[in-house]
């Protein structure tokens, strides 16, 4: 066995002893990190407050252009199925398809370019991109950034990594409708087959 025994427990009479000075650092201790987390907050509220509502920000420009580019698609639909063919140039929606000129442009940016338009021809597949915009918006931190918007021609949107956004409503066909579609001749139509197909 050991020669050296451990000190006795303290006496819960008295003075308190041990248990006061616990107690006592241990509320000091947890003061302190209260005060410090005031402190911090203070001082980088303000930096992460800019920095999330910069966030929030170009998270909206994002939702509003595609809204806006959506409004273009529904009118280039509405053009093709009373014309029976896609419009050559987008002026062409103005004013029956859309009401202003100014909605060919990102409102966020009305003296800007106008989307960009690739009609349709009867080569085009449903994943061909039919509208685009490049966003350029301000970031967190201060520095610029480019974003572009594609619009397919079935009416999905893709990120910028060419990942699909919006999928196609159930029911929704696949192909685009008014042109040939793949194995088609002539003037009849072949089913509607699936985007990935060939």
């Amino acid at each position: 066995m050991s020669d050296v025994l451990p000190p006795p427990p303290p006496k819960m009479g008295g003075g308190g002893g041990c248990w006061k000075v616990g107690f006592v650092s241990c509320a000091v201790g947890c003061g302190l990190a209260i005060v410090l987390a005031i402190v911090l907050s203070i001082v980088f509220a303000p930096r992460l407050q800019q920095f999330f509502g910069q966030a929030m920000e170009t998270a909206r420009d994002v939702a509003r252009a595609q809204q806006e580019m959506q409004v273009v698609y529904q009118a280039i639909e509405k053009y093709r199925t009373e014309q029976g063919r896609y419009p050559e140039r987008l002026a062409q929606l103005v004013p029956k398809y859309l009401t202003d000129e100014r909605q060919l442009r990102y409102s966020g940016n009305p003296t800007g370019p106008v989307f960009g338009y690739r009609r349709p021809t009867p080569s085009t597949r449903p994943e061909d991109v039919l509208l685009e915009y490049t966003l350029d918006l301000a970031v967190p931190g201060g520095s610029r950034v480019s974003i572009p918007m594609r619009m397919r021609a079935d009416g999905r949107f893709i990120d910028p990594q060419g990942q699909i956004q919006q999928a196609i409503p159930e029911g929704a066909p696949t192909g685009l409708p008014g042109l040939p579609q793949r194995g088609e001749a002539g003037g009849e139509r072949a089913a509607p087959q699936p985007a990935g197909g060939g």
